[in-house]
């Protein structure tokens, strides 16, 4: 991993294109706009290729249940990325 990757989940990605996809910097809140967010774009996705859904036995509701395995996906952005240049944020439970 570097500055310009990020792991996801590859569920979230649904195999598209890189034009499909954006990533947010430095967000808090997604409804704020606080000037600390940065668009930077995708260069690259790269799904593991082993990624698919599996069928499994246990019943729920009486239906077959279906879970993703080898569910990592990696994005590499453009440009690299500096957490240490963002705002920090943190919020424990009280």
């Amino acid at each position: 991993m570097s500055d310009q990757w990020i792991l996801t989940a590859a569920h979230c990605l649904k195999r598209g294109t890189v034009n499909d996809y954006s990533v947010i910097l430095g967000e808090h809140r997604i409804v704020d706009d606080d000037g600390t967010e940065e668009h930077p774009k995708v260069a690259e996705l790269v799904m593991h290729p082993l990624y698919k859904y599996e069928k499994k036995s246990f019943v729920t509701g009486g239906r077959d249940n279906f879970i993703p395995v080898y569910d990592y996906a990696l994005l590499k952005l453009q440009v690299g990325f500096s957490l240490r240049r963002r705002k920090k944020h943190f919020s424990s439970a009280s």
